[in-house]
């Protein structure tokens, strides 16, 4: 708490204690997930921060807690990748707020759980600064892709309990478009003569380059 100071024609002074509630978010947009099999791990999430790398960040790539010995679920993204030296395992993953504008982003993660031959349901909670594009969950294990703007759960039965690897997918919705100006139809060419080929593109996100085959 910190202490507020008020001051009156009264000779004393008075302080009252006020205490400060209400938590700051570090992204510009995240996805909340949390997996349940009776026990449940509901700290993870994937997003987007101004500044924020495809590397670790410190204070928004938060370490995965160590899970209980036994009736366990643990959701992470295994980051051994990024040589922290004390972590691989984390709760969350977040790039930079644009990275999907001109990116396909792609988070990887993995679930297990000491409970066997059991349903287990992920949910994907997106808030409301997330951007309208497309996400899509694929279960590496199963081979299967779900579509999460149209349903945010999932269920798998956890078998063994050994790790069932995801991958979630976000990336533009609205792919790039292309049309062919010239010739458009009707044309006659003379054999060995030249001509000049013209197109136009268009891409919400902005076109990086263009491949002619």
């Amino acid at each position: 708490a910190e202490t507020l100071t008020i001051t009156s024609d009264d000779p004393d002074e008075c302080s009252i204690d006020v205490a400060l509630t209400g938590s700051v978010s570090l992204t510009d947009w995240q996805i909340d997930i949390s997996a349940s099999v009776g026990p449940v791990d509901n700290e993870n999430f994937v997003g987007g921060a101004t500044g924020a790398t495809l590397g670790y960040d410190q204070d928004i790539d938060l370490p995965e807690p160590p899970h209980s010995p036994n009736d366990y679920i643990a959701l992470y993204f295994d980051h051994t990748d990024w040589n922290h030296a004390l972590f691989d395992l984390f709760s969350s993953d977040v790039v930079d707020k644009d990275y999907w504008q001109n990116n396909t982003v792609v988070w990887e993660f993995e679930v297990i759980t000491d409970v066997q031959n059991d349903n287990v349901i992920l949910t994907f909670t997106p808030d409301a600064n997330v951007p309208n594009e497309t996400l899509y969950l694929v279960d590496l294990a199963d081979n299967t892709l779900q579509d999460l703007s149209a349903d945010n759960t999932y269920n798998y039965d956890s078998g063994d309990g050994s790790a069932h690897n995801f991958r979630i997918v976000f990336s533009d919705a609205d792919g790039p478009t292309a049309a062919v100006t010239y010739p458009n139809g009707g044309e006659s060419f003379e054999v060995g003569d030249t001509y000049q080929v013209t197109w136009t593109t268009d891409d919400p996100s902005g076109i990086d380059n263009t491949v002619v085959s």
